[in-house]
């Protein structure tokens, strides 16, 4: 809090001009509203403003209004400090003798961006004319190249990232060491926020990739063997076998009541998946407190959810397979005549592939607190999504939510459902978000929310996303009912959408459509998102 004032009073004796986004942030702060400090200081910081620069690093290294995060705070310290903002340069002093770790990392980062550019500016300039690369040396950069590629499908869930696998402890991870002849590739996978010492969830993909492995029940065996071993407490489910795109799998689960010298327990789903040269180990993990085995079936079905995730792990496509490789993970919906589409951040981020409605897209804006991205397509859309011109939905209004089957394609039926708006705000009472009743199916995040003229109150949310964006962990989705969704109220895409200078329809429709027609009218100005991760 101290320098937050210290940073106000500064701009107040220097006699610069004080913008009314930072007292508003500053007032929003004195409050005890973090989250609104943050949006409020934010658009300066990115902007160049110092003082905003060194209070939004403040705000990260305090987890106050975002999750705690010293290289973040780091990144914002160290740009305000570069302005010769005095107080941002005894906080990055400050994390060179208390957090060099954090410093290290964000000094490799900052290299590393270094050569990327270096890279591309070299790959802009014109080429001069060369000897040709020897026949010797050219298969042999494709064939390696060819090797680090292909593999494996795996969803990952919206707002997981990858992770350094050293992480983790050695006890987390050893359960494939100790098989004879074997060093796996490893990718690990947190949610954000997550760490090596405070995850609750984590998923692991092993690869081995050479001739004469064993097969895929011969690796559960073992596998399985060295699991059991340390827990006390072991437990795990018959294997299925099954045979997918020329690859043999085993599905099973395994849970440890207590891992042994720990004081907790874990849960994890598995697959294995094994062909001539490949051969992957996917497990998605829990780890809570430790239980008794009378509690098993009671920790198991929290993860039920978990099956559909685990059906679309499997062989990649190839290119040029047709209709196999099209796949909609998500929406998004023209927001103005130029071609701006809005969807949700955790949907779009880290795709190293994005196509809306076939389409690339460049990405204008993000915004990870309101959950939200905005993109610009080359094309004028026909039709363009209007916002309410008030004060947005009341409790009890009708919606209407429209899209298509998670696997399916704008040529097919479209989905159409009603319900009501049951609470004006989300998980842990976030007023960011809108609770709704109307029954949502997978795969419909980021698609828009009607009312019934046809305005949008709302961008639909998975029940993950509404959960990370309160801050809230997996365990805590068991007291939120089937029958209740959520949104991300219109009223927080109109701010930032206005943070961007975007002009957007406002409506005053006052003609009352019917489901049907509202859903047709969805259709015409929504698009399906292909994200590859």
């Amino acid at each position: 809090m101290k320098r937050v004032v210290f940073s106000l009073l500064l701009i107040l004796i220097t006699g610069l001009p004080v913008q009314a986004d930072f007292l508003a942030g500053f007032d929003a702060y004195k409050r005890g509203d973090f989250t609104a400090a943050y949006l409020e200081w934010e658009p300066l910081a990115s902007a160049g403003d110092a003082v905003a620069q060194f209070n939004i690093g403040a705000l990260y290294e305090n987890g106050r209004g975002v999750p705690k995060d010293y290289a973040q705070a780091y990144r914002w310290y160290r740009q305000a400090a570069e302005q010769d903002y005095a107080f941002a340069i005894k906080a990055v002093r400050r994390f060179e003798r208390d957090h060099p770790t954090v410093v290290r990392r964000a000094k490799v980062d900052k290299r590393q961006q270094a050569e990327l550019q270096r890279l591309r500016e070299e790959r802009l300039r014109p080429k001069k004319k060369s000897e040709p690369t020897s026949r010797r040396r050219k298969p042999r950069t494709r064939n390696r190249q060819k090797e680090t590629g292909g593999g494996l499908d795996i969803p990952v869930p919206a707002g997981w990232n990858p992770a350094e696998p050293g992480q983790l402890g050695k006890a987390e991870l050893a359960a494939t060491d100790g098989l004879p002849n074997f060093a796996p590739t490893r990718t690990l996978y947190l949610p954000d926020g997550k760490t090596g010492e405070n995850w609750s969830e984590l998923i692991v993909v092993d690869r081995w990739r050479q001739r004469g492995l064993p097969a895929p029940d011969r690796l559960y065996e073992a596998f399985i063997r060295q699991v059991i071993a340390g827990c006390e407490g072991g437990y795990h489910g018959d294997p299925k076998h099954s045979r997918l795109d020329k690859m043999l799998t085993v599905e099973s689960f395994y849970a440890c009541s207590k891992h042994k010298g720990q004081d907790y327990g874990s849960f994890t789903m598995m697959k294995i998946i094994g062909g001539a040269k490949d051969l992957f180990l996917v497990r998605r993990k829990w780890r809570g407190s430790s239980f008794a085995e009378a509690d098993l079936q009671t920790i198991s079905s929290r993860f039920d959810s978990w099956k559909a995730w685990f059906n679309g792990v499997g062989p990649r496509q190839k290119a040029g397979q047709g209709q196999q490789q099209k796949r909609i993970t998500g929406f998004g919906f023209f927001v103005t005549r130029q071609g701006h589409i809005v969807t949700t951040n955790h949907l779009v981020k880290g795709c190293r592939l994005l196509r809306f409605s076939g389409a690339q897209a460049r990405l204008v804006a993000s915004d990870p607190i309101r959950n939200l991205a905005l993109f610009q397509v080359r094309k004028n859309p026909i039709q363009v999504a209007a916002f309410r011109s008030d004060d947005g939905v009341g409790k009890g209004d009708t919606i209407v939510v429209a899209g298509y089957p998670a696997d399916g394609d704008k040529d097919v039926d479209l989905s159409v459902s009603t319900g009501i708006v049951n609470v004006l705000s989300g998980p842990g009472s976030d007023n960011r978000m809108i609770e709704v009743t109307a029954p949502i199916q997978p795969g419909l995040g980021g698609a828009p929310l009607l009312d019934l003229k046809g305005n949008v109150v709302g961008v639909i949310l998975t029940k993950a996303e509404a959960l990370m964006m309160a801050g809230l962990t997996a365990a805590d989705a068991g007291g939120i009912p089937e029958t209740v969704d959520f949104a991300i109220n219109a009223q927080v895409v109109k701010a930032f959408l206005d943070s961007q200078g975007v002009a957007y329809p406002k409506a005053e429709a006052v003609k009352i459509l019917t489901p049907a027609v509202a859903g047709d009218l969805a259709r015409a100005f929504s698009v399906s998102i292909d994200c590859r991760k």
